[in-house]
Protein backbone atom coordinates (compact mmCIF):
# COMPACT_ATOMS: atom_id res chain seq x y z
CA UNK A 1 0.00 0.00 0.00
CA UNK A 2 1.12 3.82 -0.60
CA UNK A 3 2.65 5.83 1.80
CA UNK A 4 -0.29 8.38 1.11
CA UNK A 5 -3.00 6.00 1.46
CA UNK A 6 -1.60 4.99 4.95
CA UNK A 7 -1.57 8.33 5.69
CA UNK A 8 -4.52 8.89 4.42
CA UNK A 9 -6.22 5.87 6.23
CA UNK A 10 -4.18 6.71 9.90
CA UNK A 11 -6.23 10.45 9.70
CA UNK A 12 -9.46 8.49 9.20
CA UNK A 13 -8.87 6.14 11.94
CA UNK A 14 -7.87 9.21 13.80
CA UNK A 15 -11.05 11.42 13.17
CA UNK A 16 -13.24 8.44 13.48
CA UNK A 17 -11.82 7.11 16.63
CA UNK A 18 -12.23 10.77 17.97
CA UNK A 19 -15.87 11.25 17.03
CA UNK A 20 -16.60 8.13 18.87
CA UNK A 21 -14.40 9.53 21.82
CA UNK A 22 -16.93 12.56 21.29
CA UNK A 23 -20.15 11.19 21.69
CA UNK A 24 -18.94 8.77 24.56
CA UNK A 25 -17.59 11.53 26.85
CA UNK A 26 -18.96 14.56 26.06
CA UNK A 27 -22.30 16.10 26.80
CA UNK A 28 -22.55 16.04 22.58
CA UNK A 29 -23.59 12.42 23.23
CA UNK A 30 -26.31 13.56 25.33
CA UNK A 31 -28.50 14.87 22.63
CA UNK A 32 -28.28 11.78 20.62
CA UNK A 33 -30.75 9.80 23.03
CA UNK A 34 -34.04 9.23 22.80
CA UNK A 35 -35.23 10.93 25.64
CA UNK A 36 -33.04 14.70 24.25
CA UNK A 37 -34.01 13.89 20.58
CA UNK A 38 -38.27 13.02 21.25
CA UNK A 39 -38.56 16.11 23.49
CA UNK A 40 -36.74 18.28 20.64
CA UNK A 41 -38.71 16.71 17.60
CA UNK A 42 -41.99 15.93 18.83
CA UNK A 43 -43.63 19.78 18.40
CA UNK A 44 -40.82 21.08 15.94
CA UNK A 45 -42.62 20.25 12.42
CA UNK A 46 -40.96 20.31 9.28
CA UNK A 47 -37.68 22.01 11.48
CA UNK A 48 -37.87 18.79 13.75
CA UNK A 49 -37.20 16.27 10.44
CA UNK A 50 -34.38 18.54 9.50
CA UNK A 51 -32.85 18.66 13.07
CA UNK A 52 -33.69 14.98 13.26
CA UNK A 53 -31.51 13.92 10.36
CA UNK A 54 -28.74 16.32 11.10
CA UNK A 55 -28.36 14.18 14.70
CA UNK A 56 -28.69 10.60 12.47
CA UNK A 57 -25.69 11.96 10.13
CA UNK A 58 -23.81 13.13 13.59
CA UNK A 59 -24.50 9.84 14.61
CA UNK A 60 -23.02 7.98 12.04
CA UNK A 61 -20.08 9.68 12.02
CA UNK A 62 -19.79 8.88 15.67
CA UNK A 63 -20.19 5.18 14.39
CA UNK A 64 -23.51 5.05 16.63
CA UNK A 65 -25.77 2.19 16.03
CA UNK A 66 -28.70 3.31 13.21
CA UNK A 67 -31.16 1.80 14.45
CA UNK A 68 -31.25 4.29 17.55
CA UNK A 69 -32.21 6.62 15.21
CA UNK A 70 -34.66 5.06 13.25
CA UNK A 71 -36.41 3.77 16.74
CA UNK A 72 -36.64 7.45 17.38
CA UNK A 73 -38.25 8.18 14.09
CA UNK A 74 -41.03 5.29 14.54
CA UNK A 75 -41.73 6.04 18.38
CA UNK A 76 -41.84 9.89 17.90
CA UNK A 77 -43.74 9.82 14.55
CA UNK A 78 -45.37 7.11 14.34
CA UNK A 79 -45.33 4.18 11.72
CA UNK A 80 -46.17 5.37 8.76
CA UNK A 81 -44.76 9.37 8.98
CA UNK A 82 -42.07 7.78 10.84
CA UNK A 83 -41.25 5.33 8.10
CA UNK A 84 -40.63 7.95 5.61
CA UNK A 85 -38.42 10.27 7.99
CA UNK A 86 -36.26 7.15 9.24
CA UNK A 87 -35.75 6.22 4.99
CA UNK A 88 -34.73 9.58 4.64
CA UNK A 89 -32.60 10.09 7.37
CA UNK A 90 -30.89 6.33 7.03
CA UNK A 91 -30.27 7.29 3.35
CA UNK A 92 -29.04 10.89 4.09
CA UNK A 93 -26.84 10.07 7.01
CA UNK A 94 -24.97 6.86 5.29
CA UNK A 95 -24.99 8.87 1.99
CA UNK A 96 -23.09 11.83 3.82
CA UNK A 97 -21.18 8.88 6.23
CA UNK A 98 -19.59 7.77 2.82
CA UNK A 99 -18.68 11.01 1.18
CA UNK A 100 -16.71 12.01 4.38
CA UNK A 101 -14.73 8.05 4.52
CA UNK A 102 -14.30 7.86 0.48
CA UNK A 103 -12.79 12.06 1.00
CA UNK A 104 -10.50 11.03 3.39
CA UNK A 105 -9.31 7.40 2.73
CA UNK A 106 -10.21 7.78 -0.47
CA UNK A 107 -10.15 4.13 -2.55
CA UNK A 108 -7.40 2.70 -0.09
CA UNK A 109 -9.16 -1.09 -0.42
CA UNK A 110 -8.37 -1.01 -4.17
CA UNK A 111 -4.93 -1.02 -3.20
CA UNK A 112 -4.64 -3.94 -0.85
CA UNK A 113 -2.63 -6.84 -2.51
CA UNK A 114 -4.28 -9.78 -0.18
CA UNK A 115 -5.34 -12.41 -2.63
CA UNK A 116 -8.97 -12.94 -0.69
CA UNK A 117 -9.72 -9.29 -0.33
CA UNK A 118 -9.05 -8.91 -4.36
CA UNK A 119 -11.31 -12.15 -4.77
CA UNK A 120 -14.27 -10.43 -2.75
CA UNK A 121 -13.57 -6.93 -3.90
CA UNK A 122 -13.40 -8.70 -7.83
CA UNK A 123 -17.23 -10.44 -7.58
CA UNK A 124 -18.58 -6.36 -5.92
CA UNK A 125 -17.03 -5.06 -9.04
CA UNK A 126 -19.09 -7.26 -11.31
CA UNK A 127 -22.48 -6.49 -9.96
CA UNK A 128 -21.80 -3.22 -8.13
CA UNK A 129 -25.06 -1.89 -7.62
CA UNK A 130 -26.68 -5.82 -6.51
CA UNK A 131 -23.50 -5.97 -4.30
CA UNK A 132 -24.66 -2.19 -2.08
CA UNK A 133 -28.83 -3.76 -2.10
CA UNK A 134 -27.48 -6.93 -0.45
CA UNK A 135 -25.16 -5.33 2.04
CA UNK A 136 -27.88 -2.70 2.87
CA UNK A 137 -30.55 -4.96 3.13
CA UNK A 138 -28.81 -7.51 5.09
CA UNK A 139 -26.48 -4.98 7.01
CA UNK A 140 -28.28 -1.89 6.82
CA UNK A 141 -26.10 1.10 7.78
CA UNK A 142 -23.64 0.05 9.98
CA UNK A 143 -20.38 1.43 10.00
CA UNK A 144 -18.17 -1.29 9.15
CA UNK A 145 -19.99 -1.93 5.73
CA UNK A 146 -19.79 2.17 5.52
CA UNK A 147 -16.58 2.23 5.54
CA UNK A 148 -16.25 -0.98 3.42
CA UNK A 149 -18.52 0.60 0.70
CA UNK A 150 -16.50 3.86 0.50
CA UNK A 151 -13.03 2.71 1.15
CA UNK A 152 -13.63 0.24 -2.23
CA UNK A 153 -14.65 0.92 -6.14
CA UNK A 154 -17.57 1.65 -5.47
CA UNK A 155 -19.67 4.33 -7.64
CA UNK A 156 -21.88 7.11 -5.86
CA UNK A 157 -24.60 6.16 -8.34
CA UNK A 158 -24.37 2.89 -7.07
CA UNK A 159 -24.63 3.79 -3.12
CA UNK A 160 -26.97 6.61 -3.88
CA UNK A 161 -29.84 3.70 -5.62
CA UNK A 162 -28.50 0.71 -3.67
CA UNK A 163 -28.96 2.75 -0.32
CA UNK A 164 -32.44 3.89 -1.42
CA UNK A 165 -33.10 0.44 -2.12
CA UNK A 166 -31.46 -1.73 0.28
CA UNK A 167 -33.16 0.30 3.19
CA UNK A 168 -36.54 -0.97 2.11
CA UNK A 169 -36.65 -4.15 3.87
CA UNK A 170 -34.44 -3.09 7.16
CA UNK A 171 -36.83 -0.17 7.93
CA UNK A 172 -39.70 -2.64 7.43
CA UNK A 173 -38.24 -5.53 9.86
CA UNK A 174 -37.48 -2.49 12.42
CA UNK A 175 -41.03 -0.97 12.43
CA UNK A 176 -42.41 -4.26 12.99
CA UNK A 177 -40.46 -5.21 15.56
CA UNK A 178 -41.12 -1.92 17.32
CA UNK A 179 -45.18 -2.33 16.20
CA UNK A 180 -44.94 -4.75 18.96
CA UNK A 181 -42.36 -3.74 21.49
CA UNK A 182 -43.46 -0.41 21.66
CA UNK A 183 -44.65 -0.64 24.97
CA UNK A 184 -41.73 -2.43 26.29
CA UNK A 185 -39.08 -0.03 23.84
CA UNK A 186 -40.32 2.66 25.93
CA UNK A 187 -40.47 1.62 29.19
CA UNK A 188 -36.62 0.42 29.05
CA UNK A 189 -35.63 4.00 27.61
CA UNK A 190 -37.47 5.71 29.93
Amino acid sequence: MKRKTVKRLALLGVLMVSLALVAKFTPLGDYLTYAFLSERLKDAGYIGILIYVAAFIAGALMNLPAFVFTGVAFLVYGMEAGYAVAFVGSFFSAFVHFEVVRTIGGKALTEVKIPLMQKILGKFDKHPLLAVILLRTVFFISPPVNYLLALSNFRTRHIIIGTLVGNIFPLCLHAGLLYFTRDWVLKTIS
